[in-house]
């Protein structure tokens, strides 16, 4: 049984200096589906996140900051799946 569906904005840094390396991955945005709402013979639905004011994305030599859309089906007894998407912002 699926109980719902939670799905993140999440923007990731990376940054390299002097030898030492940095990741941090931040969730921004969070929209909860609850279960009785999910379709789940495989048919498309829309799910609405709001996006935090700006979303900049960035690509250097040394640092860069994506985002992705990750959703999570919240599975009762059993293993929760997930996908993640990146984000191609233009």
């Amino acid at each position: 049984r699926v109980r719902g569906m939670n799905v993140y904005l999440q923007r990731n840094e990376w940054a390299r200096a002097q030898g030492y390396t940095r990741e941090n991955a931040s969730q921004e945005v969070k929209a909860t589906v609850p279960g009785e709402r999910l379709r789940l013979d495989g048919s498309p639905m829309s799910v609405q996140v709001t996006t935090p004011g700006r979303m900049l994305r960035y690509q250097g030599r040394a640092s860069r900051v994506q985002w992705q859309l990750r959703a999570e089906l919240d599975i009762a007894w059993g293993i929760d799946a997930s996908v993640t998407v990146p984000l191609r912002l233009e």
